[in-house]
């Protein structure tokens, strides 16, 4: 236990990824206020693919939790549910969009991006970022632009 100059303790366990995962960051019984080096990179081209597994309180499991800051807010629940069902993509998005406000609100996640991305580039090839690692480029959309 180390105390740091905020005026709390903290522990540091360094352990291979797999069991950061399996036996700490996704078992709640475990307590773990924060866990390094992690994200959620969505399935499919959807909001609900980032947002539901990752927030929906339902989602909590004893082992394999995906909803690992074990958010359970019964208002963000509903309007999960009910964004869920909506088909009309604009309905959709706004949604998922006013959701993501509630998350915000909620403070149930704090994003990082401090990552120091090594790039070439060319300026005849038309970069498309990567989604879910910003700063990187997508090689299945990047291309060479037209001449």
């Amino acid at each position: 236990m180390t105390r740091c100059t905020l005026g709390f303790t903290t522990h540091v366990s360094l352990v291979d990824q797999s069991v950061m995962y399996s036996k700490y960051c996704q078992v709640p019984k475990q307590e773990i206020d924060a866990c390094p080096a992690q994200g959620w990179i969505r399935d499919f081209a959807d909001p609900l693919g980032t947002l539901y597994a990752t927030f929906y309180g339902p989602s909590i499991t004893p082992s394999g939790n995906p909803n690992q800051g074990q958010v359970n807010v019964p208002a963000i629940n509903a309007a999960m549910a009910k964004a869920a069902l909506v088909v009309q993509p604009a309905a959709r998005y706004q949604a998922w969009a006013n959701i993501d406000k509630m998350l915000v609100a909620d403070a149930a996640a704090i994003p990082k991006d401090y990552d120091s991305q090594a790039n070439i580039e060319a300026t005849d090839v038309a970069g498309v970022n990567d989604l879910w690692d910003e700063g990187t480029w997508d090689m299945a959309f990047t291309s060479l632009k037209n001449p």
